[in-house]
């Protein structure tokens, strides 16, 4: 794989998942750009520096434990914790795409007509979950789905 020339947002690329791909992309030739707080700012960055956007990498993966409802102590799910689950998972994916698609698109298409990559992580979860794990496992099941309308 030889990504020379490449520039790639890796959303979340600080820790984990994410920086074990931006590494990896850094390792095959693309200069990576992460800014885990802002996309905003860092598409300014972007646009601003290098006129050019080719891939874009979500890797967004928060997520509570906690059963729909407690028995023990006669309390639901958060509904809180599981906003903020959906929110940074799965809007917080969406907003990355809406923007850094808008710079893609400006870019000329290479031999097979494509424009720009994005990536998505999203998790055996979306598929299988887990007891305890029904914010997390829906905002990644959003993931998936999104995926395929965007397509």
């Amino acid at each position: 794989m030889h990504l020379q020339d490449w520039l790639a947002l890796v959303k979340w690329g600080a820790s984990g998942l994410g920086e074990g791909t931006a590494r990896r992309l850094i390792k095959h030739g693309a200069s990576v750009i992460t800014k885990d707080r802002d996309v905003e700012e860092a598409l300014k960055i972007v646009k601003a520096k290098f006129h050019k956007l080719d891939v874009t990498v979500n890797c967004a993966g928060i997520g509570v434990a906690s059963k729909i409802y407690n028995f023990k102590k006669d309390s639901p799910h958060s509904l809180d914790d599981f906003m903020k689950t959906l929110n940074v998972n799965t809007i917080g994916t969406f907003n990355v795409i809406r923007q850094a698609v808008g710079l893609m698109g400006k870019n000329a298409p290479d031999e097979d007509g494509q424009k720009g990559v994005v990536i998505n992580t999203a998790s055996v979860a979306a598929f299988e979950g887990q007891r305890g794990q029904v914010a997390y496992s829906a905002s990644k099941g959003g993931i998936v789905r999104h995926d395929i309308a965007i397509g």
